[in-house]
């Protein structure tokens, strides 16, 4: 079965290398990702969940979810010292095609980099140093990287870049982010697990009073209300954990109370951004979804 997905996949490869990515930067700290904090990722933000970070008890690394998302791989049968699939770490540069091996992590198990259990880190790991690792979303056909850190002293992988492509299994190339000049940067400071939300400037705070936000965790629904002191066009928008927004308010929000009542009965369970945006500022607060 492998073998027929993978040649009718090999058929379908296209040959722009430097396509239009969806790119991500983590900021000058990236995202900390701590040790059995199972965290989902949902690449593409198309409501299936493709991969978890450290999932598996006690290691550092990723678990893809069945047909979903996949890691690259040295080969089928390629394993770590202490039992996981072994992950390939690319350089950039590289490029990823149909050639590099990603389907056997639809039917096997988890990719580690470091074990607890063992004290262990895979081949060609080192502790402290960025790390090259190449993924693909079977479910909507691309390829992505991931630029890497360990740290085994706090036990975290910390990510700090992510790409992936918007075409349907194209080539791409390790370490391209696209045009610069489009590139969403997000500074942000972070917390095991999750993004923390950058701290706003005394003059939004000023102008975004009251406010409160419920259900928190939220599950279908979430209301956001507040006393807007200014008459600076404000935007309010969402962004997943890895960046994608998932909303934002169509209508010109005006001095006074404003009352907004937002579905979240699509989103994945996760950590989300609210974010309010005017020509003094940004002021973002967190929320979760539950499902």
């Amino acid at each position: 079965m492998k073998k027929a997905l993978l040649l009718s996949f090999a058929l379908c490869v296209t040959l722009s290398l430097q396509a239009e990515l969806n790119y991500t930067n983590y900021g000058p700290n990236g995202w900390h990702i701590g040790m059995n904090d199972n965290v989902v990722v949902d690449i593409d933000n198309d409501g299936a969940n493709d991969f978890y970070v450290n999932a598996w008890n006690d290691e550092l690394g990723f678990v893809p979810i069945f047909g979903k998302g996949c890691f690259s791989s040295p080969s089928g049968t390629a394993t770590t010292i202490f039992g996981s699939r072994e992950l390939t770490i690319h350089q950039a540069g590289d490029i990823l095609d149909a050639s590099v091996n990603t389907f056997e992590f639809i039917d096997d198990g988890r990719g580690s980099a470091y074990s607890a259990n063992t004290n262990q880190l895979a081949d060609g790991w080192i502790d402290g140093q960025d790390h090259y690792v190449a993924f693909f979303i079977f479910g909507s056909g691309k390829f992505g990287w991931m630029r890497v850190e360990l740290d085994i002293t706090n036990q975290k992988v910390i990510i700090k870049e992510m790409a992936y492509e918007t075409e349907y299994y194209g080539e791409i190339e390790i370490g391209y982010t696209g045009q610069a000049a489009t590139i969403p940067t997000m500074d942000v400071k972070q917390t095991t697990g999750s993004l923390e939300a950058p701290v706003a400037n005394d003059e939004i705070e000023k102008d975004v009073q009251e406010l409160s936000i419920f259900p928190n965790p939220a599950n279908e629904r979430v209301n956001i209300n507040f006393d807007y002191k200014s008459t600076e066009q404000l935007a309010i928008l969402v962004v997943n954990s890895v960046g994608q927004e998932v909303y934002r308010n169509s209508n010109n929000i005006i001095t006074g109370k404003v009352n907004l009542q937002i579905s979240t009965s699509t989103w994945n369970s996760g950590i989300y951004f609210i974010k309010f945006q005017s020509e003094k500022g940004i002021k973002t607060e967190r929320l979760t979804v539950t499902k």
